[in-house]
């Protein structure tokens, strides 16, 4: 994984600069809007994060949602394991989660909290998209490792916001706009194949429980 200062130096490298170390709030704010918006583009496996409930945090089968769960995506699962059986809960509408049996374990999401039809089996866990937070903006946080396994894609859409916002220059803010827009869906690609070998390749089976069990 690259640091934050690898991409606060390939920015400052394309703006022609060699200050890439040194806190420069404009620079800097558009790094933080570019990461911001490059995570938000789809559910990366690098941003999966998992939040294992328990029953005191339920109150009326309602609980509040971990702080960096990101809004604009759905759970990728929710689940709990009781007597080795895996239970997996189905997302239904908000109010109609208590129409189900306990037998049927369904879940619902609104912007804060969480509220499953049964917690019989257990607390689940829940498989989430994480959102990003801000840098600060000096370099206290230069040392930080980016989750994103590459800095090219927000390093290209912070240097064309750069061009546009401070240079006025459209055209080299279009060139590396495109090149975002370009490298943007073969990231996507990339990553839904990732997710989807990781699902083939790393379930196994454990003594004691019925079904496989996925070990990340």
């Amino acid at each position: 994984m690259a640091s934050l200062l690898s991409l606060k130096n390939f920015v400052a490298s394309q703006m022609g600069k060699t200050d890439g170390a040194t806190a420069n709030s404009k620079r800097d704010i558009l790094v933080n809007r570019s990461l911001d918006k490059f995570y938000n583009e789809a559910q990366w496996t690098w941003l999966d994060a998992t939040k294992d409930f328990e029953t005191t945090d339920f109150t009326s089968n309602v609980a509040s949602l971990p702080t960096d769960y990101n809004k604009k995506y759905s759970p990728l699962k929710v689940w709990v394991y009781s007597g080795g059986v895996k239970y997996t809960y189905r997302p239904v509408v908000w109010d109609q989660v208590d129409s189900y049996p306990e037998s049927t374990p369904v879940f619902a999401i609104s912007k804060t909290q969480i509220k499953v039809n049964t917690l019989q089996y257990g607390a689940p866990s829940m498989l989430y998209t994480a959102k990003f937070t801000d840098y600060a903006l000096d370099n206290t946080d230069n040392s930080e490792e980016l989750l994103c396994p590459d800095i090219y894609l927000p390093g290209s859409f912070a240097i064309g916001s750069y061009w546009l916002s401070a240079e006025r220059s459209s055209g080299k803010h279009q060139e590396f706009l495109d090149e975002y827009r370009k490298e943007l869906p073969l990231a996507i690609t990339d990553d839904k194949m990732s997710r989807a070998t990781e699902q083939l390749d790393t379930y196994t089976y454990r003594n004691g429980y019925n079904g496989a069990i996925k070990v990340r």
